[in-house]
């Protein structure tokens, strides 16, 4: 009983705590023109990045000169709007106040939701005994939910198969039949071929998922397996509308939605190619950092999960994507 009212009271605990970092509004800066320095609380001067998300109570000034290459757009009710500039206080600073309406996509706290309900893995390798190997696979990820259409194989490059070769196998997990491709270049890191796409689109069902097992060798003893299941055909057709609808938004907005999509639909490959994107382009805002951390939750990214947990406790944010079997 004891324990349980402990477990309680710590999950409180971590509750309030993330609700206190995220009650707040944010501007979701979708185009930056001119030279932005950006000053958020406790967290140290930096630049504004080509996109970019401030909380509320941000301070922003441009170092640009004159003051009209300055310009600034920002999502609102699904369009990306010119964000007001007017005089600035003192030193340049102008003080962001709460946005005039909404964000539409959904903030970082509550796509950590959709991870928790699913399971954390915080960056844990393989969670089936159907998933093994030595090679450093990084995607797809034990149990996903795979896109047949531009599926990408994707590895860490190790010295050890420096100018060798891997061959690729992939087939139903219900079939004896494999098809396979030889002479993948090891040192290239990834492998994608319309052949490939187009075997798992004719191993799609028309009203039931199916699992698929995809192997990467080196040799018979030096490999790496993963059984992940496509999707049936309505459900594949009901994702690309979805998929596709996401493009009449602002890049940055359209980011977020397609980052929630994946997230929801298990597909923790793509959610990891959007976090990727994240770091790469705006590596110094905070809110997208969450992002992206939630991106790589559920992938085999576990690098860049504990870079990123890492840097989001020096900020003092905590709660998003904990190691699984922490409190």
């Amino acid at each position: 009983m004891l324990r349980r009212v402990l477990i309680l009271a710590i999950a409180l605990s971590s509750f309030c705590a993330l609700n206190a970092q995220t009650n707040q509004g944010v501007w979701i800066i979708e185009s930056v023109e001119g030279i932005w320095d950006v000053q958020e609380a406790k967290v140290p001067l930096r630049r504004m990045g080509k996109t970019d998300i401030l909380p509320a109570g941000s301070k922003i000034r441009c170092t640009t000169t004159p003051v009209a290459a300055c310009k600034l757009t920002y999502a609102s009710e699904g369009t990306a709007k010119p964000f007001p500039i007017k005089t600035p206080a003192a030193k340049g600073w102008i003080v962001l106040g709460q946005p005039p309406h909404p964000a539409s996509p959904k903030r970082a706290y509550e796509l950590q939701e959709i991870v928790v309900n699913i399971g954390v893995r915080g960056g844990r390798r393989k969670d089936s005994p159907v998933c093994s190997g030595e090679l450093p696979l990084l995607a797809p990820s034990c149990g996903e939910l795979v896109d047949p259409q531009g599926f990408t194989l994707q590895w860490a490059p190790r010295a050890t198969e420096k100018g060798k070769t891997f061959t690729v196998l992939a087939g139903g997990a219900d079939s004896s039949e494999r098809r396979r491709w030889n002479a993948v270049a090891a040192d290239a890191g990834a492998f994608h071929a319309k052949s490939l796409d187009d075997y798992l689109l004719g191993l799609e069902l028309p009203d039931r998922a199916t699992d698929v097992t995809i192997r990467v060798m080196r040799t018979e003893s030096l490999d790496a397996i993963r059984l992940v299941r496509l999707p049936s055909r309505a459900d594949d057709a009901e994702y690309r509308k979805k998929l596709d609808a996401t493009a009449l938004l602002p890049p940055l907005s359209a980011d977020l939605a397609r980052l929630e999509l994946f997230l929801s639909s298990g597909r923790w490959s793509k959610a990891a190619e959007i976090a990727q994107k994240f770091v790469r382009d705006v590596p110094d805002s905070l809110e997208l950092r969450k992002y992206a951390l939630i991106g790589f939750c559920r992938s085999e990214f576990a690098d860049d999960v504990a870079r990123l947990r890492a840097s989001l406790r020096e900020a003092g944010v905590a709660g998003f994507c904990d190691a699984e079997g922490a409190p």
